[in-house]
């Protein structure tokens, strides 16, 4: 702390024109972020409302604590649909995976390609990731 020099009268006014400041800074203070998660499950040869219903069922158990990134793409592939196109929906869930601070994995995460990938970016580097058993 700052010695104040009470002989000078504008000193004692300088610093506590520096104390207004700094408590306005700190009342001013970003509020804190939260947390964002990404749910990794099968979507290929599903249902679309199958596959919505199971992502608000994962959702809705970490909502109240995360931001869930909605990674449902309804954009098309902009190379038109093809046999590559689950390469293109990857790499948009990707890059959206890259964003999260957790990812969780539905109880049947094992049985899709690209949700296996998923998986093995989430070991490679060292993402937070959590397998559910029940959903």
């Amino acid at each position: 702390m700052v010695r104040r020099d009470y002989t000078k009268p504008d000193t004692l006014k300088a610093q506590d024109q520096l104390e207004e400041i700094i408590v306005d800074m700190d009342a001013h203070k970003a509020p804190e972020k939260r947390k964002k998660i990404f749910i990794s499950l099968p979507m290929s040869g599903r249902e679309e409302t199958d596959i919505i219903y199971h992502f608000n069922k994962i959702a809705d158990k970490f909502k109240e604590n995360y931001d869930i990134i909605d990674q449902y793409h309804q954009e098309e592939d902009p190379n038109g649909i093809n046999r590559y196109s689950p390469i293109w929906y990857l790499g948009h869930s990707i890059q959206l995976m890259r964003t999260a601070d957790l990812v969780v994995f539905s109880r049947d995460w094992f049985m899709a390609r690209g949700c296996i990938i998923e998986h093995r970016i989430c070991e490679y580097y060292d993402l937070p990731h959590l397998e559910l058993r029940d959903i």
